[in-house]
């Protein structure tokens, strides 16, 4: 008797499903196009059809409600309603395009690849907020429908939107979409080499870093060495701090406990290997530089777009100008209110007492307020 079995239906395998099929042609298109892991250079045509599935709903845990039991443990085993019941729980939810994640994310791609019939997906990183999911999704959904495109909006950097802007960005970074958060590390560098930082805002950019490598981290460890070093600002005139916020400066860099990342970021910066760190924009560059780099690759790809070089040239210089100018803005704000009081409570809370901790020992306002008294 021959040893190879005649295939029948019932060994065969399953054929792949509608969404297995289009998360694979979608990975195939991401492969295949010029710069496709970049959706803001896909033409309209595109990607207008990443809704041709439907949604998958992130999920993200509700703060202070605890987690989920296993549903192995439930017996007997839940229905489908007493599922969705127990998401509502737990979770809240943030639907978007499958196939947008799929285009913009690394982490959800992989994992939509090997669960393609998945609709929800937990998100349980600690440092993944509710709200900066809620901005992340909208945009995957708008950028997927509308012709233009735009960035993953921040609005300006102020105070009152520091800690939410830094939420929005390390979720992006959770989910690999580093390249769609550089216009934030843009934003923050040029406004910060003009200010004086705050304790406050050290514990919420360690707060919303990785590692001592993230490149905010490094960027404002590199503004804050030059403060206390008294270096000059380029006129001749001495660029530091006032005696008592060097001081403070100084206490919360030997806080080991607290502060190692934000230490870490310091020293590497001292001994001059600030630069070795994770990519990212360099606090000396200046607000032209980071203009000029901005305008080259939104050049490059309003031409690789089939535009006219010609035609592209002024709109691309009036797009950034506009851009800039709404992120980043002339001045930081008006009174400035205190970064660790906006925005509400931290996602961990070693860091909100932390911020209670230093605003409590140094009275530390961020904006223009500071910049007056080192004037």
């Amino acid at each position: 008797m021959s040893p190879v079995q005649p295939t029948t239906a019932a060994n065969q395998p399953a054929p792949p499903s509608n969404k297995s099929i289009a998360i694979h042609d979608t990975i195939a298109l991401i492969n295949n196009l010029r710069n496709g892991d970049d959706i803001t250079t896909w033409a309209h045509s595109l990607r207008k059809t990443l809704d041709r599935i439907g949604n998958i709903t992130l999920l993200v845990p509700k703060p202070g409600v605890g987690a989920p039991p296993e549903i192995s443990t439930v017996h007997p085993p839940p229905t489908e309603h007493e599922k969705q019941a127990r998401l509502d729980k737990y979770y809240t939810s943030y639907p978007a395009p499958a196939l947008a994640m799929v285009a913009v994310s690394p982490l959800l791609r992989n994992y939509l690849e090997s669960h393609p019939e998945a609709t929800n997906i937990a998100l349980k990183h600690p440092k993944v907020t509710g709200k900066a999911v809620a901005t992340i999704t909208t945009w995957m959904t708008k950028v997927s429908k509308y012709a233009k495109v735009f960035p993953i909006p921040i609005g300006r950097i102020h105070p009152s939107t520091l800690k939410e802007m830094l939420e929005i960005r390390v979720t992006a970074l959770v989910l690999g979409m580093n390249k769609y958060v550089a216009h934030i590390d843009e934003a923050y560098v040029s406004n910060l080499h003009t200010r004086y930082p705050g304790l406050s805002e050290g514990v919420l950019v360690q707060a919303n870093s990785l590692d001592a490598d993230d490149a905010l981290l490094v960027a404002l460890a590199k503004r804050i060495h030059h403060l206390l070093s008294g270096t000059s600002d380029g006129r001749g005139v001495p660029d530091k701090f006032l005696p008592k916020k060097a001081h403070d400066w100084g206490l919360f860099l030997k806080d080991t406990k607290r502060n190692a990342w934000m230490i870490g970021a310091y020293e590497k910066v001292k001994h001059g290997k600030g630069d070795e760190g994770k990519a990212g924009p360099s606090t000396n560059q200046t607000r032209e530089e980071i203009l000029q780099k901005r305008k080259e690759r939104r050049h490059a790809k309003k031409v690789g777009g089939g535009q006219v070089e010609e035609e592209v040239e002024e709109e691309v210089e009036e797009e950034v100008e506009e851009e800039v100018e709404e992120e980043v803005g002339e001045e930081v704000g008006e009174e400035g209110e205190d970064v660790g009081e906006a925005g509400g409570k931290q996602s961990e809370e070693t860091f909100r007492r932390d911020i209670v901790f230093y605003l409590e020992k140094t009275d530390d306002n961020w904006a223009m307020q500071v910049e007056r008294d080192n004037s």
